[in-house]
């Protein structure tokens, strides 16, 4: 048993697990994974179907809760339920959706396609309420106020790294993608300096070379703003400001519609942060959403797009 407080609410209760995640036994690893990323099933589900799906036996949970602080798996239960009660209702509603589809349907093209917007139709849900304001709004300044901005994703989160270069190059020329197609990403880092932000996306399985330049980055006290899907991420614990994203995690039928729509939301925001040109007419900001206009975007300041430069 801990000596800490009873973590008598959700987010007191992540706290603890997540700073004692290494010092635990391999068993109470498989349940802390677990309980981070799938909060709801610890919510509704039994102690066998939890045993099951964390890879664990079912006294193993009863023993973890013990070890919290709790009298049983029971009360650390009713923390969960309390969660799900007070900010996950629409999300369990679109999730029961998407189980009659799963269960009525025939795996057509049409079923899947069905099942995959339900499951991003909850994750956007779910991102509203799960990141607060005072987070989003470190996260635009460190981005509004790094010299240079320096972006890193491989694998799976390669695609979102090269989205947020693609929306940043429309607000500034100072962009560098650590590219590991010609193995020099870890050799590129280290222009980093103190002025800099490294922009760092990753999701379980976290690829090899993006923790080593996180890490490396961290050593040097240089700023980072991560994107990532679990407060037991390798890239939570080493950001200056850690983006925690629904729904994103490691199975092959995970999209990354929520992930797209937070990076879009962050520099949109940056956009209106920055001084519009009196003499233009007047300027909204969301339509850098879907707007290509060189006019449009040649009205932000301190410096034009790197796309419509000229020479």
């Amino acid at each position: 048993m801990t000596n800490l407080p009873l973590p008598d609410t959700y987010e007191r209760l992540i706290t603890q697990v997540t700073e004692q995640f290494p010092r635990m036994k391999k068993s109470f690893q498989r349940i802390t994974r677990f309980m981070v990323q799938n909060p709801n099933a610890m919510a509704v589900e039994s102690v066998k179907v939890i045993a099951d799906q964390a890879g664990v036996q079912p006294s193993s949970l009863v023993r973890f809760a013990k070890h919290m602080g709790y009298n049983g798996f029971s009360e650390m239960k009713r923390v969960f339920q309390s969660h799900l009660i007070s900010t996950a209702s629409s999300k369990e509603r679109l999730e029961s959706f998407s189980n009659e589809v799963s269960s009525e349907s025939s795996n057509s093209t049409a079923s899947f396609l069905q099942s995959l917007v339900t499951n991003d139709i909850a994750a956007l849900n779910d991102l509203k309420h799960s990141i607060s304001s005072e987070v989003l709004e470190k996260a635009v300044s460190l981005l509004q106020e790094a010299d240079t901005i320096y972006i890193l994703g491989q694998l799976r989160s390669l695609s979102v790294a090269y989205y947020i270069r693609y929306l940043l190059l429309y607000l500034r020329q100072n962009v560098r993608l650590l590219d590991s197609s010609g193995g020099l990403a870890t050799e590129e880092a280290e222009l980093m300096n103190e002025k800099s932000l490294l922009v760092a996306v990753s999701f379980r399985y976290y690829a090899r070379e993006v923790v080593d330049i996180v890490e490396g980055t961290a050593r040097k006290k240089i700023p980072i703003l991560a994107f990532t899907d679990s407060q037991l991420s390798p890239l939570y614990k080493h950001g200056t400001c850690s983006l925690v994203v629904p729904g994103a995690g490691h199975k092959f039928s995970y999209s990354l519609a929520a992930t797209m729509s937070l990076a879009q939301s962050l520099i949109v925001s940056m956009a209106s942060r920055l001084q519009i040109e009196s003499s233009q007419e007047e300027f909204n900001p969301q339509d850098l959403l879907g707007s290509s206009d060189p006019k449009v975007l040649q009205r932000i300041s301190p410096s034009k797009p790197y796309h419509f430069e000229q020479n």
